[in-house]
């Protein structure tokens, strides 16, 4: 198990990339905060976690609020007494030792890239010409996470079906 007993927080974590990513951080062993602002659908991931005998616990989440945040860590630190993994998955992409996903399965966020002309449009832009899969993008997050990684700082790894490389 790559992530045995470390502390992981995901935020965004009640679907998609952040599920996906917080199920497998949890299956390679991490004690997992499943962080998002829908509350149903964050507890259900972390009691699917839990009944498949991995360890998380829900927090009730929004990235811009610094009160959140602060609750978050606290949480967290009483629980586990430390933090080892901060995936910030919920938002718009950045820049930090990060993942860039391509196009994926439309989040419940997404207006245009829902759109089937559009989504049509830019699956023509991607040499797999497919779009990726939430496990695709929770994979990338693991391997960053794990000390296989534990010497590459500062890159952007692109999960996009080979966009980039056009």
């Amino acid at each position: 198990m790559r992530l045995q007993d470390k502390v992981a927080i995901v935020t965004g974590a009640a679907s998609g990339m952040g599920a996906a990513t917080a199920r497998l951080f949890a299956r390679e062993g991490a004690k997992v905060i499943v962080a998002d602002m829908l509350e149903a659908e964050g507890q259900a991931v972390a009691d699917s976690i839990k009944s498949n005998s991995g360890e998380a616990r829900f927090q009730r989440f929004d990235v811009p609020s610094e009160t959140d945040w602060d609750a978050a860590v606290a949480a967290t630190l009483a629980a586990y007494g430390k933090i080892d993994i901060l995936i910030n998955n919920a938002g718009v992409s950045g820049s930090v030792n990060s993942v860039h996903p391509g196009l994926m399965p439309a989040m419940r966020t997404s207006v245009m890239s829902a759109d089937p002309t559009v989504r049509a449009a830019m699956l023509k832009a991607i040499p797999m010409r497919r779009e990726g899969k939430v496990d695709e993008v929770a994979n990338a997050n693991l391997f960053l996470a794990s000390d296989e990684a534990s010497y590459i700082t500062g890159i952007e790894v692109p999960v996009d079906g080979g966009f980039l490389a056009m």
